[in-house]
């Protein structure tokens, strides 16, 4: 966890680390839920994603300074290629490219590298995510293992193999 404190209002600090989320290449989507703003990288032939938190507490020590905590995590537990440090990193450059310039400033560079298409969701439910992939990847290994299993011992495949696949299921697609 890296911490900041942005000489900004509260308000101020949300729409700098929106601006720095919509400059992040690799950031596929952001979502604000008030508390914290949330981007994440979606999954990909490399990795399953990564997600960078950025939390802006309500209760602030001073009007005009704002302190953020920034972290980053794999989107799905088993990833061994993701390199969420490595987002965190890209995302506070981007951020401490528009750090120290007025507000409207950075609104004009942003209207200008982007235009009006934002990487901002509404909803959890919009956000990118790389669990769907891992999830297909974990069936594709059971039902390859199961074929396998299928033609070497039938009854294990029934009694052991198939309620695994279930399991599996659950837990990485279905939550």
């Amino acid at each position: 966890m890296t911490t900041l404190v942005l000489d900004y209002s509260r308000d101020e600090a949300r729409t700098l680390v929106k601006a720095a989320f919509e400059m992040v290449g690799s950031i596929e989507t952001y979502f604000d839920d008030g508390i914290r703003v949330t981007g994440r990288t979606g999954g990909s032939f490399v990795s399953y994603g990564e997600v960078i938190r950025v939390e802006i507490p309500e209760q602030q020590s001073d009007d005009d300074r704002t302190m953020i905590s920034v972290i980053a995590e794999r989107e799905v537990a088993m990833n061994i290629t993701s390199r969420p440090e490595a987002y965190k990193s890209q995302f506070i450059q981007s951020l401490e490219t528009f750090r120290g310039h007025e507000i409207e400033h950075v609104l004009e560079v942003l209207l200008d590298e982007i235009g009006v298409q934002t990487k901002e969701v509404y909803s959890l439910e919009q956000q990118a995510s790389g669990t769907t992939l891992a999830g297909w990847v974990m069936i594709a290994l059971v039902v390859f293992g199961s074929l396998v299993a299928l033609a070497a011992f039938p009854l294990f495949f029934l009694f052991a193999v198939v309620p695994l696949a279930v399991l599996g299921y659950y837990f990485v697609v279905a939550t």
